[in-house]
């Protein structure tokens, strides 16, 4: 099993509002970075989540991921469509890899207080598991409007 099979299960559970399928992507160690350029990020973050950081762990995402598609859920005819465009493998061996990729995430309908598209660039950092033979994403960083 090749590593970019990881983006290909990350798009589907996605779209698909799979918040099991999402979180089997991510590592026991992830992190997500935001990015320290966009504005009003922090303020945002601490605001929202009580978050005075911008990193966050596995079980932030979780909680993130899940109230987007709770909230998708409960609007009818509510959808998500995330496309990861330009993904290209930037170094890597058989047990870890680094990936670049531009993204679009439309989001209907926009929630009351947000936008309706999220927009940028994102690396990822993947390892493979020896136990399992699995790839997982280590660390998701984001680089905000492109």
């Amino acid at each position: 099993m090749t590593d970019s099979i990881v983006f290909q299960n990350l798009q589907s559970a996605y779209v698909s509002l799979d918040i099991e399928g999402y979180m089997a992507c991510l590592d026991d160690s992830f992190k997500f970075y935001f990015d320290p350029g966009e504005e009003g990020i922090r303020e945002l973050l601490k605001n929202n989540w009580g978050i005075d950081s911008l990193v966050w762990g596995r079980t932030e995402e979780r909680l993130s991921a899940q109230t987007l598609f709770d909230y998708i859920k409960s609007n009818e005819g509510g959808s998500l469509d995330l496309t990861l465009s330009q993904l290209r493998r930037v170094r890597g061996d058989d047990t870890s890899s680094m990936w670049m990729c531009d993204y679009y995430l439309v989001i209907e309908p926009p929630p009351e207080e947000g936008a309706s598209v999220a927009e940028g660039r994102a690396r990822f950092t993947l390892r493979k598991k020896r136990d399992t033979g699995f790839w997982y994403i280590v660390r998701w960083e984001d680089f905000g409007g492109i």
